[in-house]
């Protein structure tokens, strides 16, 4: 928070479980073997992570994010943070709904900044989808979604608890930090 303002990026993930395959210790000659059933259950998922070293997140599973899903996370967000906020997200068709437009107008509170288009380098939320795929849920295999549901929900909120390694995400995006943002994210570390 720099200022009473709290800066978040926005950002919407994926998961399925076709497990996300990674290198592993196994016995010498002995090759592991990882099975899991073949379905494309999806969950999409929601995450803002703030300059303050806080992540939020919602899950939706079997469905693709729309401007209703949207707001419930805005109307969230605006609940449990106080002050203003300055939230970056990207272009999604959702994001750009007349619905949402006229939720912000009537939200003061809340500035939308734009990041531009195909840049995923630029937003540090991207780094926490990273950091779950890879290194807490890789090899794993789940015969349900509600299994993976479970997964992922316990590895965010595990995540939750490590505002030093969310605020690491941030300075590991591409973004040209704006000095006072930087400043107070220095600071709190």
């Amino acid at each position: 928070m720099a200022g009473g303002v709290t800066y978040g990026f926005w950002d919407e993930g994926g998961f399925n479980s076709t497990p996300f395959v990674h290198r592993t210790w196994a016995p010498t000659g002995v090759t592991p073997i990882l099975t899991h059933p073949y379905n494309w259950t999806s969950i999409s998922a929601i995450s803002i992570i703030t300059t303050t070293g806080d992540l939020y997140f919602r899950l939706h599973p079997g469905k693709t994010i729309r401007s209703g899903d949207v707001l419930q996370f805005l109307h969230q967000l605006l609940r449990q943070i106080q002050g203003d906020i300055v939230l970056y997200w990207d272009g999604l068709p959702a994001h750009r709904s007349a619905k949402v437009k006229r939720f912000l107008a009537k939200n003061p509170r809340l500035r939308i900044e734009r990041l531009p288009s195909y840049s995923p380098d630029l937003n540090p939320d991207e780094a926490v989808w990273n950091y779950v795929k890879t290194k807490q849920l890789a090899n794993l295999s789940v015969k349900h979604t509600s299994e993976l549901l479970h997964k992922i929900r316990g590895s965010l909120r595990a995540l939750q608890h490590r505002p030093h390694l969310i605020k690491s995400f941030l300075f590991e995006s591409e973004l040209p930090w704006n000095p006072e943002v930087r400043q107070c994210i220095v600071q709190s570390l």
